[in-house]
């Protein structure tokens, strides 16, 4: 790594080391270091790290401060602002937000507030949050929605309801599924199971969320018609783990059983009894490899998808032995190779051999990718920056492509016409690797009912991020929930390697983006 950019980094690593240590002082004297070190901040990651600060400043002139901190650019700063908020205590601050700030002229202050609402838990904001559901910008109403979710006011459990039934915005009925999910009540069973009907894919995605996260038992015959009548790969796949986790039986993807057994067991279910050949009612999960239909899975991991994204960790120490535990697949396939990153990418060439040519699919690879005479210093590896159908031209060239990324040197010609690159292997920069998945799966600008185009991907690392804009976990984790919350993209997460706090990252990852977490070495 040369000394400019190690330089940068350390930079980073002393500008939190600086907050750390200056931390404390009057609200005014917080609130001033606050402003110099937000508005000296070189990127997202520091003035999310500033903004944090404020948590110290509880009371008007903070609430002021974090408010302003609302419109800035990025979703990090702009979340992390409204959280710090949800923590203060300070009445004058909490009739503040509810009297003026909720009414700014500037939306971005008008999501964040309503955001921070609901961590207060407080009776209080319940008729102000029901008046900004009828806000004219789509991102306060589904903020206010989610805000009286966590509040779980019975008063407020219509309006919601009448959100999801009514509004014309996609986006704001996607999250309201979730906002409805928090009251636990069984009266939202009916306008959600209505939803999964919905025009709108992230919609009938959240929908069904939704009904899983309340085991929402009588809406299970629901959930059989809507995976016969899915299209899409995702859901289908979606509805099958579904109805195994709440009925505990697998009967993959025949709704005719499905049917036959819900007929027998409905009202059995309803009353709170066991079913009858099966497990205990919600307390079941898929088996690996079960569904029927034509699914892959990469290393165990099963998904039904239609477009799929791979990404691969290519730092140096990729090149380290896995150990005996990793000797051979899930299915007992022995591999050929012993390294870290051998066996990644022979898991990855077999699985895309698996696929049927309806399957869409691209991969790339991650370290420092430094490309001489480039402003932008970290880059990732892209076999192809669009999906590709599973045709056998187009695996042979991804083989091709898998087989000749290596860590131990620069990759020569990879794609016609690009030059060489150099890698600085000894960094793991995770963060603009997530960044470019998604801007490539965009929110499905010519889909009219905004299917992304990617909506599953596979992480595989072996150690925590360590460059890039941003490297601590708990930002990544904060990012990414505020970069996937409409997108609703599947992250499946993959360890190869014994670092216990990536295994907790990692599994973070997965678990708060609705997929499987697989430690190799377990």
């Amino acid at each position: 790594m040369d000394i400019k950019r190690r330089l940068g980094f350390l930079g980073g690593l002393l500008f939190a080391s600086a907050l750390a240590v200056w931390a404390g002082g009057t609200a005014a004297e917080v609130i001033d270091r606050f402003w110099r070190h937000y508005r000296g901040a070189k990127d997202a990651a520091e003035r999310a790290t500033a903004v944090e600060d404020l948590a110290e400043a509880d009371g008007l002139e903070g609430a002021k401060a974090l408010v302003q901190a609302m419109a800035d650019k990025e979703p990090l700063v702009r979340t992390t602002a409204a959280e710090t908020l949800g923590k203060y205590q300070d009445e004058a601050a909490r009739k503040w937000l509810l009297t003026s700030a909720l009414k700014d002229s500037k939306r971005e202050v008008r999501v964040g507030v309503a955001s921070a609402l609901g961590y207060h838990l407080s009776s209080a904001a319940v008729p102000p949050l029901i008046n900004a559901l009828k806000d004219p910008d789509w991102e306060v109403r589904a903020a206010a929605a989610l805000s009286l979710g966590m509040i779980r006011d019975k008063t407020s459990l219509d309006p919601v309801i009448e959100v999801l039934k009514s509004d014309k915005d996609e986006r704001t009925r996607a999250l309201t599924c979730e906002a409805l999910s928090l009251f636990g009540d069984p009266k939202t069973n009916e306008p959600l199971a209505a939803a999964l009907k919905d025009a709108g894919w992230s919609v009938r995605v959240g929908a069904l969320q939704a009904l899983v996260a309340t085991k929402a038992m009588a809406t299970i015959g629901d959930i059989i018609e809507m995976m016969d009548r899915e299209k899409d790969g995702r859901l289908k796949g979606d509805c099958w783990q579904a109805l195994c986790k709440l009925t505990g039986k697998d009967l993959g993807f025949n709704a005719s059983a499905w049917r036959d057994w819900w007929a027998v067991n409905k009202e059995k279910i309803i009353k709170g009894s066991n079913p009858e050949g099966g497990g205990a009612a919600g307390g079941g999960a898929p088996a690996g490899g079960g569904g029927g239909g034509s699914g892959v899975s990469y290393h165990g991991v099963q998904t039904f998808s239609k477009k799929i994204l791979f990404i691969l960790d290519l730092s140096r120490s990729m090149l380290e032995s896995c150990g005996l535990k990793v000797s051979s697949g899930p299915d007992g396939r022995a591999y050929s190779g012993t390294t870290k990153i051998a066996i990644a990418k022979e898991e990855l060439t077999w699985t895309i051999n698996k696929m049927d040519a309806t399957t869409k699919f691209t991969i790339m690879f991650y370290a420092n990718f430094h490309k001489p005479n480039q402003s932008r210093e970290f880059l990732v590896k892209w076999w192809e920056e669009k999906l590709q159908e599973a045709t056998g031209a187009n695996k042979e060239r991804a083989r091709r492509f898998i087989e000749k990324m290596k860590p131990s040197e620069p990759p020569k010609v990879i794609r016609e016409g690009d030059p060489d690159y150099e890698i600085d292997m000894d960094m793991t920069n995770l963060w603009f690797a997530l960044q470019e998945a998604f801007r490539i799966a965009g929110m499905g600008v010519n889909d009219k009912n905004y299917a992304p185009a990617v909506d599953t991907i596979f992480v595989l690392s072996d150690g925590l991020p360590t460059a890039g804009e941003i490297t601590d976990g708990e930002q990544i984790i904060r990012g990414l929930r505020a970069m996937n919350k409409l997108k609703k993209i599947t992250i499946h997460t993959v360890v190869v390697g014994q670092d216990s706090k990536n295994s907790q990252f990692m599994k973070r990852l997965a678990t708060e983006n609705g997929g499987q977490f697989v430690d190799l070495h377990k």
